[in-house]
């Protein structure tokens, strides 16, 4: 009996077994989500990157040539969309979002983290419900088959489809910060 009690399972080895194995998946889920929230991330600077260029090339054929090119607004306006959404999930999980620090960092210590904890945990479901109102919107544009009235024809849940994963993935960030309660808290620069 005295084993039995000590022993982390006590009867249920299998039991023990399948929460090892929870927690292993769960590890790798978490490493595939870093991994495509850090690609996203790059993808949203080569975005903004694109964004530069077009509206330098757009200055100077419209100034040196005489031949402005309108392509440059279509690109910039759906782009700063996707770089945007693309972003958000990386700064949600390194800290680099707008954070309401004042409240935590007025509170009473033993009060800070909890206080941090659970505006972080409304961020999240905040974000969560944000990806469910973006899905809706997406699937709609999709369903009806809605393009953009611009110089560039293209599906628009093209764009929107960006939307659904940085509110979600930014969900994920801000619900895994909470539940862990390791809330990545910066200071102003």
């Amino acid at each position: 009996m005295a084993n039995q009690r000590t022993a982390p399972c006590g009867n249920q080895p299998n039991f023990c077994v399948r929460i090892q194995s929870v927690e292993g998946n769960v590890q790798k889920l978490d490493q595939v989500i870093n991994v495509i929230t850090d690609l996203l991330a790059k993808f949203a600077a080569v975005m903004l990157a694109v964004i530069v260029v077009s509206t330098w090339i757009e200055v100077v054929s419209r100034y040196f040539f005489h031949a402005p090119t309108n392509v440059s607004s279509s690109l910039a306006k759906h782009m700063v969309m996707v770089a945007v959404m693309s972003m958000l999930p990386w700064l949600s999980r390194d800290g680099y979002h707008v954070a309401m620090s004042f409240v935590y960092e007025k509170a009473p210590a033993r009060y800070s983290k909890p206080i941090a904890i659970v505006i972080t945990a409304l961020c999240g479901l905040i974000c969560l419900l944000s990806a469910w109102i973006a899905y809706g919107e997406t699937y709609r544009q999709y369903a009806g088959d809605i393009k953009n009235i611009d110089v560039i024809e293209f599906p628009l849940w093209w764009v929107t489809a960006f939307m659904v994963y940085g509110f979600l993935f930014a969900a994920y960030h801000f619900a895994r910060q909470a539940i862990t309660g390791n809330v990545v808290q910066r200071s102003e620069v």
